[in-house]
């Protein structure tokens, strides 16, 4: 078998330090890649899109380490356990805050929506909308107060469960 080197006698062809090496480049730079590709998908305008972009540099971090971690000393070892706790922690706080916002997002459009159809029928109203605590996206309950005339309230009262699934038993009226 004939060894081909480089010029400085490092890394032979066929390595298994070189295959190792190129390995570890190629999964930082498509780690990075796929990191990257994904914050652009969901942007970073939004708090959704900020918590991504820390986690997506958290794994980044991860995957520079990874040929490291296993030549730590055993004292060491003994750590990474609960490093990975705090990780889970961490990640499902993450995940908590993302559905609190998406929810608070969905709650204001949801809210705006009805203002809007409110006003085009010449209604006065202030609303409280409750959030599904089983699906955090979706409306549960409506408490809408307020000037509202006869006809308006029966076509609100339409729009709402036609259009945001709110059935009327869980749509409560106080005023006129």
């Amino acid at each position: 078998m004939s060894v081909v080197y480089d010029q400085h006698h490092l890394f032979y062809e066929g390595s298994s330090d070189m295959s190792s090496l190129g390995k570890y480049l190629l999964t930082i730079v498509l780690t990075a890649f796929s990191c990257e590709l994904l914050q652009k998908l969901i942007g970073l305008d939004s708090s959704v899109g900020k918590t991504v972009k820390m986690i997506a540099r958290v794994v980044v971090f991860c995957a520079v380490l990874t040929p490291i971690i296993p030549r730590l000393n055993g004292d060491m070892l003994l750590y990474i356990p609960e490093y990975a706790d705090a990780a889970r922690d961490f990640v499902e706080a993450g995940k908590s805050f993302a559905q609190e916002e998406q929810s608070a997002i969905i709650c204001s459009r949801c809210t705006s929506y009805i203002f809007d159809k409110a006003q085009a029928l010449g209604a006065e109203i202030a609303i409280e909308l409750e959030m599904a605590e089983d699906a955090p996206y979706a409306p549960q309950r409506i408490c809408i107060s307020g000037r509202v005339s006869p006809y308006a309230k029966g076509r609100l009262m339409q729009i709402i469960e036609n259009d945001l699934g709110i059935p009327r038993e869980d749509q409560i009226w106080t005023g006129s």
